[in-house]
């Protein structure tokens, strides 16, 4: 008698998610003139441009695997017989693979990927005396990429297996046969938040194109171009994986008794075999790399000629760049393992003849690996 128990457990794929969260590129394309205007006058062309790109991804995967095996092969009990004979308990045999997959190949590829282009032509020609003429660009972009990938993982194993548990009292003849073998082979495999992250995410930068021109201004007048470019971007990914392991494995057999019997002989007790394995990869590889790979780009070309008498003329361009990435790696990995094997377990008291075979061989394998936050 053989009794095998198969579990396949997870496959909890909660995972390979490809983010894609592209956004359109933003155009801007301008041209403002002013020809002519009359003495003392306030001449403006303005342009005000505003970007702002937030893109806010959670991935949130709790996994809770628990199982509770309970193998008994054999429990017999012969008492106050002339002749008592009892063949071989079965085996019991558990197998399993638990694998959970989650938050894989998540990413923001693409996002803002094709940034913001904004091309402008101004000119102011022929103002009057006393005027007041300006050419005004405001550009602000504002780009905010939040990755956040979160794993909370349990993998729960109690498994008892018992083969055997003969009692014999009593007998005149008494003969117990052997008990069968015990055997645990799991498999633990966990892989969360893996090759995740913001490959390529707002590659597309900013570029600004911008012509300002003045021309033939009158005495007394002021003429200002005026150029200001603030560009901001944010990048923040956050990786948390929390997996705990909690296995408990007892395994007995033999557990014989013989007692008070005219000629007792036992046989042999089972082999009582244990390989449990863990795998487990979090938090590797991904990350924040080609994130805003273009950057900022401004070409501007600003001119006042032939201005008046007595004016103030003034070309002003300001640019501000912040750049703030910020990527965030934590796992926490827990192994508690109890395994406790017996084998033999023989009890002979008050028997004439009494007679005992071999206890069972004992072999336990336990095999770790981990990889965490591999960039």
């Amino acid at each position: 008698m053989k009794n095998k128990l198969s579990i396949l457990l997870g496959i909890s794929a909660l995972a390979f998610l490809l983010v894609a969260t592209p956004v359109l590129a933003a155009e801007v394309s301008l041209d403002q003139s002013i020809e002519d205007s009359g003495p003392s006058s306030s001449t403006n062309n303005n342009a005000d441009v505003d970007e702002d790109v937030d893109v806010d991804k959670d991935l949130d995967a709790d996994v809770d695997a628990d199982a509770d095996v309970d193998c008994d092969t054999g429990n017999f009990v012969q008492a106050g017989n002339t002749n008592a004979e009892a063949d071989d308990s079965g085996e019991c045999n558990v197998e399993g693979t638990w694998k959970t997959v989650v938050n894989e190949g998540a990413s923001m590829m693409a996002a803002a990927g094709e940034g913001l282009e904004v091309d402008a032509d101004q000119s102011i020609e022929d103002s009057g005396p006393n005027s007041s003429t300006n050419n005004n660009i405001d550009v602000d972009s504002d780009v905010d990429l939040d990755l956040d990938l979160m794993a909370d993982i349990t993998s729960d194993l109690d498994a008892d297996l018992a083969t055997g548990n003969f009692t014999q009292a009593g007998n005149t003849n008494a003969e117990i046969g052997g008990s069968g073998d015990a055997s645990l082979e799991v498999m633990f495999e966990t892989w969360a938040n893996n090759d995740a992250g913001l490959a390529g995410a707002s590659n597309g930068g900013v570029s600004v194109n911008a012509d300002q021109s003045v021309k033939n201004s009158g005495p007394s007048s002021s003429t200002n171009n005026n150029l200001d470019v603030d560009s901001d971007v944010d990048v923040d990914v956050d990786y948390d994986a929390d997996v705990d392991y909690d296995v408990d494995v007892d395994i007995t057999t033999g557990n014989f008794v013989q007692a008070g019997n005219t000629n007792a002989k036992i046989g042999d007790s089972g082999d009582a075999d244990v390989e449990v394995g863990f795998k487990t990869s979090v938090n590797n590889g991904g990350g924040v790399s080609a994130a805003n790979d273009d950057g900022l780009e401004v070409d501007v070309d600003q001119s006042i000629e032939d201005s008046g008498p007595n004016s103030s003329t003034n070309n002003n361009v300001d640019v501000d760049r912040d750049v703030d990435v910020d990527e965030d790696r934590d796992a926490d990995v827990d192994y508690d393992v109890d395994v406790d094997a017996n084998t033999g377990g023989f009890t002979q008291s008050g028997n004439t003849n009494a007679e005992a075979g071999s206890s069972g061989d004992v072999n336990i394998q336990l095999n770790f690996e981990t990889e965490a936050n591999n960039g």
